[in-house]
């Protein structure tokens, strides 16, 4: 009668512990790298879309204004605005102050499109398309898919326009005071320069 070997049941209970353990180890690993991972698309994708609302927001306030009141329109650029960017804004913007006033030019803008292309390391990149109307004693001019590449930094948390540059409108109508179209020519506004 043969007897039964020692230790042969314990060996192999071993043996399926061991890679019962390195399964389950197996599995916490990659649960952690893809909760790692989807952590990590969740932050980039909030980033993104913060730089997004960032440029929209900026992109409308920078051509939107009333010559009444252009101290809130300057405040209004300047809370989202970096540095570089003031510097730049009031070498452009003062010398059209006066034309701006004398000819009573307002303006009213609403975004189009948000293309959110490079965000990294506290810096990004977007492009904005908007629609704008200026109105002012010389008639009324209408800008239809004006692009806008921005440059953005985050500062203390928040993201901020450091270099603006307008690429120009798709579309331009002018019409004079009475409604009738005339021919597009330059007009006093800070919708049209290149900043940054």
């Amino acid at each position: 009668m043969d007897r039964p070997r020692r230790g042969g049941g314990t060996w192999r209970g071993r043996v399926a512990g061991a890679l019962a353990a390195m399964m389950f180890a197996a599995t916490a690993t990659v649960a952690v790298l893809q909760w790692q991972a989807a952590d990590r698309l969740a932050e980039e994708k909030a980033e993104r879309a913060a730089v997004s609302a960032r440029a929209g927001e900026f992109a409308v306030a920078l051509q939107t204004y009333d010559h009444g009141d252009l101290q809130t329109y300057r405040d209004r650029v300047f809370a989202i605005s970096g540095e570089d960017f003031e510097r730049t804004y009031e070498e452009a913007f003062s010398p059209l102050e006066g034309v701006i006033t004398s000819m009573r030019a307002s303006s009213s803008a609403s975004i189009r499109g948000v293309y959110v292309s490079d965000v990294a390391e506290g810096r990004a990149k977007a492009v904005t398309v908007v629609d704008s109307q200026v109105t002012s004693t010389a008639g009324t001019r209408r800008m239809l898919g004006t692009y806008m590449e921005l440059a953005l930094i985050k500062t203390e948390g928040l993201w901020k326009v450091n270099a603006a540059t307008v690429m120009g409108a798709a579309e331009e109508l002018i019409t004079d005071p009475d409604g009738d179209p005339v021919e597009p020519s330059p007009s006093p506004s800070p919708n049209g320069r290149k900043s940054g």
